[in-house]
């Protein structure tokens, strides 16, 4: 009966196979929807940090040029800081539009969202523009080892699909090893036999071998009956083929065999660095908070200084203040939506995603 079903398990293997190679890319698609979106949320941030640089900037050069008018303060020192203006004032238009300067973002707020709309399957432009609603998480997240190791190796489309082809293989190979068996089969037959010239009677009907005879007359009267025994042995001969068979089946399953090994510590190797780089980027993420609050600080006080005891402080320092702000700020930013990436590659690698 395990011979009888094989086909049929080939046929249910092959289906598992087919329905795991699916489950593949649709999974890569929902991490790359999810990278795609953090990637549009960082983009409308960058957007927001170079308005807030900006308006640091105008308002400083404001105050320079006042100050100038009344001697206060060098004509050098207005236009250093009016460079400071038309510079954050260029971080803002390739913030919305994209640049491809170094260090700036190539696509911006309108490329994200063209990117993320084409994950999506929507029309590029329908005179509306996707805004990201909710936002990364902040809080610290540690995956418990023994379980996501677990997790990944039942759960991963790619490792299953492997040992799905395993099963196949040794199905395979339990096929191949049946041709060597030799064939028994034991056939008994008893039957009653109706002969006559005719198939139906009559009560005046002759018996066999009577011309006029009935077949269904000599049927039921039973004196016609037979028995048979039959014992079929078949055995092949040459077996050189089929030998070859289960060689190469043997084969492809160790090989197989391998193949799953070698793929489940390479899986297991991405996945410790994975969960890695979880625990990194949130110390990054801690530590951009803490220089974004100390640069802000900074700025606002050097700002204040410079409105109201200018004596004290150079230009300068307060424009490489506002700067430092902005950078500390969109790093923030991007070791946030970084972190959340790596959050979501780790459920992509133990396929919970």
């Amino acid at each position: 009966t395990y011979i009888n079903r094989i086909p049929v398990l080939l046929a249910s293997t092959n289906e598992d196979i087919t329905s795991t190679t699916y489950e593949a890319p649709v999974r890569t698609l929902l991490r790359e929807v999810e990278n795609s979106y953090w990637d549009l949320y960082l983009a409308y941030r960058a957007v927001s940090t170079a308005t807030t640089a900006r308006d640091f900037a105008q308002l400083t050069a404001e105050v320079s040029e006042f100050k100038e008018q009344f001697g206060e303060d060098s004509l050098q020192a207005v236009s250093q800081a009016r460079a400071q203006y038309f510079n954050f004032q260029r971080r803002l238009i390739g913030a919305l539009n994209g640049s491809n300067l170094p260090g700036e973002d190539r696509f911006g707020v309108y490329g994200r969202e063209r990117a993320l709309r084409e994950l999506l399957g929507i029309t590029i432009t329908d005179g509306r523009l996707i805004r990201p609603t909710h936002e990364p998480t902040q809080a610290r997240v540690d995956f418990d080892w023994e379980q996501s190791v677990a997790q990944m190796l039942y759960l991963s489309p790619e490792l299953r699909e492997k040992k799905y082809q395993i099963k196949q293989a040794q199905l395979e190979l339990a096929l191949a090893k049946n041709q060597l068996l030799p064939d028994v089969n034991l056939s008994l037959l008893y039957r009653w036999v109706g002969v006559g010239s005719h198939f139906g009677s009559t009560s005046r009907s002759p018996r066999f071998p009577s011309p006029e005879s009935s077949a269904l007359t000599e049927l039921t009267s039973g004196d016609f009956q037979e028995g048979e025994i039959r014992l079929e042995f078949n055995m092949p001969v040459g077996v050189r083929r089929e030998k070859a068979r289960i060689r190469n089946a043997q084969l492809t399953l160790r090989s197989r065999e391998d193949f799953l090994r070698e793929s489940e510590r390479m899986a297991v190797s991405q996945l410790s660095d994975a969960v890695a780089k979880t625990k990194s980027h949130y110390s990054q993420l801690h530590m951009a908070a803490n220089e974004w609050q100390a640069s802000e600080l900074e700025a606002n006080t050097r700002l204040y200084q410079f409105q109201n005891r200018p004596e004290r402080i150079d230009p300068n320092t307060v424009l490489q203040s506002q700067q430092r702000l902005a950078e500390a700020q969109i790093n923030y930013y991007r070791a946030l939506t970084e972190y959340n990436k790596s959050l979501n590659y780790v459920d992509y690698l133990r396929g919970t995603l």
